[in-house]
């Protein structure tokens, strides 16, 4: 599935979304925007699920919905509809029997502050306004603790008010990146890493919704994705962890220079 980050703080909301289109088998099969905005509205939506949905639905949005305090008073009523007709019109190309994601976000007049909604869509339907974020796929300890390593892991080294796309954004897409996922077609265990091609930020304020690409990766069609291996940071210069990190070097450099003196007879 995509990546679909939402973080929603008081003064601005970041919806993160890759652009991979793949296979069950994990090849690329081609890239396409996975959030688009409603500009009327001023609602960005975004998916996991099928990578045409943001497009049909930012186009729905706009006209059924003035802002997203419309969306939350209508819980979704006229979304969950047009989904139905979506289906006639996406039909044998649309994967039916895989949840659909949608996340929508903007500026609540209501609220004085950005608000979310994240709706599941298929055989099992849900609706939930959001007001801290969504993050898809969740990244389990080992990733959280690679993240902490960076200063980037959510809810120790950021919260949605102090969150920023470029320091924290970027390692923690990374780290989706590097897990194995179970594709949408894993009735036979398939999996395989699926996050790649672009990065688009969109940022949601009270003024105004901008987007922009703010990372590639070198994905190729045809091609499974390699993500590069985490790389342990080195200590900051002059802390507790350095010094011991050089003490360690010196005692090796040290013993090896004893070794090389007794083998040379010196």
């Amino acid at each position: 599935m995509s990546a679909l980050n939402l973080i929603i703080g008081r003064e601005r909301a970041f919806l993160l979304t890759d652009s991979l289109l793949y296979l069950a088998s994990g090849e690329v099969t081609g890239f396409a925007r996975k959030c688009e905005i409603a500009p009327k509205a001023k609602i960005a939506v975004a998916a996991r699920g099928d990578h045409r949905l943001p497009l049909s639905f930012a186009l729905a949005v706009d006209d059924d919905y003035g802002c997203i305090d419309d969306l939350i008073a209508d819980a979704g009523e006229g979304v969950f509809w047009r989904y139905s007709a979506t289906l006639q019109r996406f039909n044998d190309r649309l994967h039916l029997d895989f949840m659909q994601q949608l996340a929508f976000a903007g500026w609540s007049q209501a609220e004085g502050r950005p608000m979310g909604v994240s709706m599941i869509l298929g055989q099992d339907e849900s609706f939930e306004v959001v007001r801290d974020g969504i993050a898809s796929p969740l990244p389990g300890p080992a990733e959280l603790d690679q993240l902490h390593a960076l200063g980037a892991e959510p809810g120790e080294d950021w919260m949605p008010d102090t969150f920023d796309p470029i320091r924290h954004g970027l390692p923690y897409l990374e780290a989706q990146r590097r897990m194995i996922i179970e594709t949408r077609w894993g009735d036979d265990g398939n999996k395989a890493h699926v996050i790649g091609g672009e990065l688009t930020l969109t940022t949601i304020t009270r003024d105004c919704i901008d987007q922009r690409v703010i990372h590639s990766w070198p994905d190729e069609i045809g091609k499974v994705i390699v993500p590069e291996p985490f790389v342990q940071p080195a200590p900051p210069a002059g802390s507790r962890q350095a010094q011991r990190t050089t003490e360690r070097q010196a005692k090796k450099l040290k013993n090896r220079a004893v070794l090389l003196s007794f083998l040379t007879n010196e």
